[in-house]
């Protein structure tokens, strides 16, 4: 590497937002080189805490309070990978940052971009190709008709499985009778990451879908006669009954 970059290697930055469960405001960050085969190694550089302290208004996440969170993982990285940067900090090596699309992020005059290429001039802060894919997806589905009720079915199905334990426990008990295994967790489709959340939840769908039939049917055939129905009750057991939608 020092005989390619012999004024030390460049290195980028990918970071997006993260809230943890205590509710806490975080920014995850990725550091991108080039490896020793030629090919682009990342790795997590931190996971770093906001100090809102450092916003203009002293109390939320704004362009300045993620800037500062940035410099101060990158000064870390200065510490213990200063001897194979150029001048012993990122300042003289950092060529590229990846962020999502938000303004507070690309906003011209005050976003996160402008503010890292006012600290270090020849870096360039670029849209994030993974969110651009997203947003292009979602605005392609938006063509579809049937999208909103597909999204609205997936989402009633994920909510009926894991918002009821005794339902969830249907499911486990025939999935253990049946596949001899356990059932897997449905749950609910995560709106920002849509393309990646449907594609997990539909993949669990696909495999359980038999159990899934098979529950909602023996729920279906319940209330049928005043007593429980099985997949084995006889078709003439429901000549004449009527029962009302529970949407009406």
């Amino acid at each position: 590497m020092k005989e390619i970059f012999p004024r030390g290697m460049p290195i980028s930055i990918q970071g997006d937002g993260s809230l943890d469960s205590g509710l806490d405001e975080k920014e995850a960050l990725l550091l991108r080189f080039i490896g020793k085969n030629g090919e682009p190694v990342v790795m997590l550089l931190d996971l770093a805490e906001l100090d809102l302290k450092d916003s203009v208004d002293g109390s939320s996440p704004d362009a300045q309070c993620i800037f500062k969170c940035y410099e101060r993982a990158l000064d870390e990285l200065d510490k213990r990978l200063g001897q194979h940067l150029n001048g012993g900090t990122w300042r003289k090596v950092f060529v590229n940052s990846s962020l999502d699309g938000a303004s507070v992020n690309l906003g011209q005059h005050r976003g996160v971009g402008k503010l890292l290429g006012d600290a270090v001039p020849m870096q360039v802060t670029l849209h994030a190709a993974a969110h651009i894919v997203q947003l292009c997806v979602s605005d392609v589905f938006e063509l579809c008709e049937y999208h909103a009720f597909f999204k609205e079915l997936v989402a009633r199905l994920c909510r009926e499985y894991s918002k009821s334990g005794k339902r969830k426990k249907n499911l486990e008990e025939l999935a253990k009778q049946i596949i001899g295994a356990k059932a897997f967790k449905l749950h609910g489709v995560h709106g920002i990451r849509w393309v990646a959340s449907i594609r997990n939840v539909l993949a669990k769908v696909y495999r359980m879908l038999h159990l899934i039939v098979i529950d909602l049917d023996e729920r279906a055939k319940f209330g049928f006669g005043g007593r429980a129905q099985t997949m084995r009750t006889s078709d003439e057991m429901f000549i004449g009954v009527t029962f009302t939608h529970p949407d009406k």
